[in-house]
């Protein structure tokens, strides 16, 4: 079961950590993120970024939730976890056979480490697998 979904630098977020263990109900503004994380954690189930009820006129998945080259989005299971990056103008989505850790992507200041250390430890799992998203 899956436990949270962080952000980072993804879509209007700076950061946000979303906990999924219990019943969720999103309440806020106009413009506050809610459909946003929805269509967050859809896209976890769905893996199509032109399915999630993005309007043509708006920023396709991609776009969007990887405007920059440090956008993450990392979806966290008891045992495992899904992080997914930019690299030059496509998605990696990489599945980590360990628990997740936030020391190991920003430090206590939330700054962020650079790639090459986050990959360093998602390299670090018994289990993984890299793929590239293509829409």
């Amino acid at each position: 079961m899956i436990k949270s979904m962080v952000l980072i630098n993804s879509a209007n977020f700076s950061f946000l950590n979303l906990n999924l263990q219990k019943d969720l109900f999103f309440l806020g503004e106009n413009g506050s993120g809610k459909t946003t994380a929805i269509r967050a954690i859809h896209y976890l189930f769905s893996r199509d970024g032109r399915n999630l009820g993005i309007p043509n006129d708006k920023e396709g998945f991609k776009e969007y939730y990887f405007r920059y080259q440090d956008s993450y989005i990392a979806y966290i299971f008891e045992e495992f976890f899904i992080f997914m990056y930019k690299s030059g103008t496509e998605i990696v989505k990489v599945f980590s056979k360990q628990l997740f850790s936030l020391d190991r992507i920003m430090d206590e200041e939330r700054r962020l480490y650079d790639l090459e250390a986050i990959k360093h430890y998602l390299k670090e799992a018994p289990l993984k697998k890299n793929c590239q998203i293509h829409e």
